[in-house]
């Protein structure tokens, strides 16, 4: 699979699938009915929000888990990461990498390349 600008997910693109997300993990399609009441007031209110930041998101949600964007390699909070592997869902093995870090392995591979 050739990567491309769509495995770039930036925190805007996060922000964007939250309510999404969040109906997708806790609203039962087959039974028609969220996991409890709770779940559906924040996605409700997930769904009203205009301008989303992840400081509201976290507030609507208690945590800031959902708006978190990661990088694997070195753990720093970045505002962009591109992801490798599978397609990212909850259980792929997939990589979220920082341009640092990508940077890091393209040199790392170049030296083993270069000097063989």
């Amino acid at each position: 699979m050739k990567i491309t600008p769509d495995h770039v997910l930036t925190i805007e693109k996060i922000m964007a699938q939250v309510p999404h997300n969040w109906k997708q993990q806790y609203y039962d399609n087959n039974g028609r009915k969220w996991a409890d009441a709770e779940k559906k007031v924040i996605w409700e209110r997930l769904d009203r929000l205009k301008s989303p930041t992840p400081e509201t998101i976290a507030i609507i949600i208690g945590n800031d888990t959902w708006t978190s964007n990661r990088c694997d390699q070195c753990g720093k909070h970045v505002d962009a990461v591109i992801f490798l592997g599978e397609p990212l869902d909850y259980y792929s093995h997939t990589a979220r990498l920082c341009i640092a870090c990508v940077r890091d392995a393209i040199a790392a591979v170049e030296s083993v390349v270069n000097n063989a």
